[in-house]
């Protein structure tokens, strides 16, 4: 090899195995998505609750729209 290639042999470089700058541990990364899964669930929810207040004439047209508005009724 020419002395001029540069080489990554011996320093971890690209192995997957090094904990680089930038990177979150898994138990870390794991626990920000499922926090904003949860927070997407309940602006979601709310959203769809708000548009069918707002417009009754779509009630009944989407089955999933209605549980979820059901759903909120009763754990409000």
């Amino acid at each position: 090899m020419d002395d001029t290639t540069p080489s990554n042999r011996g320093t971890g470089a690209g192995t997957g195995t090094g904990t680089g700058t930038g990177q979150q541990s898994r138990p870390d990364r794991t626990d920000r998505i499922a926090e904003q899964r949860e927070s997407l669930k309940t602006r979601h929810a709310t959203a769809v609750s708000r548009l069918l207040a707002e417009r009754t004439d779509l009630r009944g047209t989407y089955a999933f729209a209605d549980f979820v508005e059901e759903s909120l009724r009763w754990t409000a």
